[in-house]
């Protein structure tokens, strides 16, 4: 396998060395292997379908419609469909099933949250003194 090529129904297909490179508006190819995390989640969108003041734009691959969502304050999800529509929603937005979309966060990026606690101790002495 020296190449794969991929389409939003499920079909995907492995190449090899022989095979030739043509356009193909809906279609993900590569090589075997990458060093890129996808975070898309096949089969979803998000509801309401738009956030406020943003409506559905054509973008031809994911990626382009996952840079929008980065692009645009308060967007915190994309739904994509095979067409090209791509919509964007906002944080109230609601997870909901279409075997035709795809969605995903405005970036794959890991988020890492580091906590850190103090704990102070505080010593009281008393001293007594008797007289006689």
């Amino acid at each position: 396998c020296a190449h794969f090529s991929w389409w939003p129904d499920g079909g995907c297909h492995l190449q090899d060395n022989s095979a030739t490179i043509f356009s193909d508006s809906i279609a993900t190819s590569g090589a075997p292997t990458c060093s890129v995390t996808l975070c898309y989640t096949d089969g979803t969108r998000w509801d309401p379908l738009d956030m406020a003041g943003e409506g559905r734009t054509g973008e031809p691959k994911i990626e382009q419609c996952m840079q929008r969502c980065a692009s645009v304050q308060g967007c915190a999800h994309f739904s994509w469909w095979p067409d090209g529509g791509c919509h964007l929603q906002d944080s109230s937005a609601a997870i909901d099933s279409d075997q035709q979309a795809t969605s995903g966060p405005p970036t794959c990026e890991t988020t890492t949250t580091t906590t850190t606690t103090t704990t102070t101790t505080t010593t009281t002495t008393t001293t007594t003194t008797t007289t006689t």
